[in-house]
């Protein structure tokens, strides 16, 4: 039986993590509460995750599997900005319809 590397073990609570994310997204609590425990996550793993040795023995699946979530990421990055500039510009919209009443 062998135990799993700290790489795997990185990889695997980040993946739920983001996957509670991804899941949560309109629940503000559930979401607070999951990008915390992914900035735990970060925090507690920052040495191994950055270290050298540590990207050099990361197999072809577990680099894969941090390509396909930092791509996840970028995308749900993109996503909350375009509603962001959504909401921002209907904030505006409503605004200019109160003082011209």
């Amino acid at each position: 039986m062998s135990f799993p590397t700290p790489n795997e073990s990185f990889i695997r609570e980040f993946k739920e993590s983001f996957n509670l994310v991804e899941r949560d997204f309109l629940e503000p609590k559930k979401l607070r509460d999951h990008i915390g425990k992914i900035e735990m996550l970060i925090k507690r793993d920052y040495l191994v995750i950055t270290s050298k040795d540590s990207n050099l023995s990361l197999s072809f699946d577990q680099k894969e599997t941090l390509k396909d979530l930092l791509n996840k990421i970028e995308i749900a990055f993109k996503k909350s900005e375009e509603k962001l500039k959504w909401s921002s510009n209907f904030s505006g919209f409503l605004q200019e319809q109160i003082t011209t009443k």
